[in-house]
């Protein structure tokens, strides 16, 4: 989960899409290359789904 005050149309918030994704295609695919850590279970990666606030912030 990514969370803050980031713009979906800035690099950086980009990038930490492609990092999140990345880890979890990484931790998906684990057991197929002969490790599975404890507690885990197969999952599937959805599509991303983002919530995004209109409302200005204002701060304390």
């Amino acid at each position: 989960m990514i969370k803050g005050q980031e713009n979906p149309n800035e690099h950086e918030f980009a990038e930490k899409i492609g990092v999140l994704y990345s880890l979890a295609y990484a931790v998906r695919m684990m057991p197929k290359q002969g490790y599975t850590p404890a507690g885990y279970f197969e999952y599937t990666v959805y599509p991303l789904e983002g919530i995004w606030d209109l409302r200005k912030r204002v701060r304390n």
